[in-house]
């Protein structure tokens, strides 16, 4: 067995070891998928990513491919493709690197430290850069998070109540079906939207509730942030 070999079944060994959720694609010990959580403190974490390895014949004297299969929405990953924009793998690996730092260190302080001066997903880039709230918002929309719907309440928007009742706060949700960003106003109470008003003409569909303070039923309208 070659050197690479050894050190290619090595490093494999030790990310396995390391409780990493590894499913082979071959064989060979050169292309398999990694589960990846995203790191703590970060608009990411909830969320599990699957990323496809290929390690090249001259591993570990050049660096791996990665990529992620499912979505996400990051300044420096294309987001049809997958492909990563990461110096440290594309142009300054070295062979005392192994596969626990690419997982370890590597795509977590990518995740964490966005470098949107340099994207591959340009609408990310100027996203975050314009406004970060709305880039979190549209992380978590995009993601494979584990919730269908996530909450997050909001101190000012101006929303349209077709009823004449006070509007005691303001809540907005995220469907992550859809990728949109709902807000309606509520009387001091709080309710998910359902399937239906989660369907394929969303803004189009009237929100309607019972509110504590109003026997009669009002209608909220939707609007996209």
């Amino acid at each position: 067995m070659s050197s690479p070999s050894k050190r290619r079944e090595m490093d494999l060994m030790k990310l396995m070891m390391s409780d990493y959720k590894v499913e082979m694609i071959n064989d060979g010990m050169q292309e398999f998928y990694v589960h990846f959580h995203g790191p703590n403190e970060s608009p990411y974490q909830g969320g599990v990513w699957k990323v496809r390895v290929e390690l090249p014949d001259a591993y570990p004297y050049k660096s791996p491919s990665i990529g992620f299969i499912n979505k996400i929405y990051h300044p420096n990953v294309d987001e049809m493709s997958g492909s990563v924009c990461l110096d440290v793998i594309n142009q300054t690996w070295s062979p005392m690197f192994d596969l626990v730092n690419v997982f370890e260190v590597f795509l977590p302080q990518l995740l964490l430290y966005p470098n949107a001066s340099d994207p591959l997903n340009g609408e990310a880039a100027a996203l975050m850069m314009r406004d970060k709230t709305a880039y979190e918002l549209r992380v978590k929309g995009i993601g494979p998070f584990r919730n269908l719907l996530s909450e997050y309440t909001f101190l000012v928007l101006a929303v349209k109540l077709k009823c004449g009742c006070p509007v005691a706060s303001v809540t907005g949700f995220v469907s992550f079906r859809h990728c949109f960003t709902f807000v309606f106003a509520n009387l001091s109470y709080t309710h998910s939207l359902n399937h239906k008003e989660c369907l394929n003409q969303p803004f189009r569909t009237p929100v309607s509730r019972y509110g504590p303070q109003c026997t009669a039923r009002h209608e909220h309208s939707l609007k996209q942030l």
